[in-house]
């Protein structure tokens, strides 16, 4: 499941070689895609195994292991990227409790 959404982020995100390494600001362009993401992801998850501790992990997981691919590959770990990650995590679990 890790290794899906993994990809799934990795298939959303902006390619490295057009990536600035410019300001990393709040409303970047690529902000949203990293809410929607993990939102997803954490959604899925909680749709799969219906465990409040496994969805916000895998969808915790996704997002850091992404900063880390983007740290590695284009030097720029974001910590803001990983604040709208949790803001789609928490939007994931609590679309998705509600549905209970």
């Amino acid at each position: 499941m890790i290794a899906f959404a993994l990809v799934l982020q990795l298939a959303v995100a902006t390619p490295a070689d057009s990536v600035k390494l410019e300001a990393d600001a709040w409303l970047g362009a690529d902000k949203f895609k990293h809410a929607a993401t993990s939102y997803a992801v954490t959604s899925f998850a909680f749709a799969g195994t219906e465990n409040d501790a496994a969805a916000i992990a895998t969808g915790a997981a996704v997002g850091i292991l992404k900063e880390i691919y983007d740290r590695k590959h284009t030097q720029r770990f974001s910590f803001r990227d990983l604040v709208w990650d949790a803001f789609g995590i928490a939007l994931g679990y609590a679309v998705f409790r509600q549905t209970q």
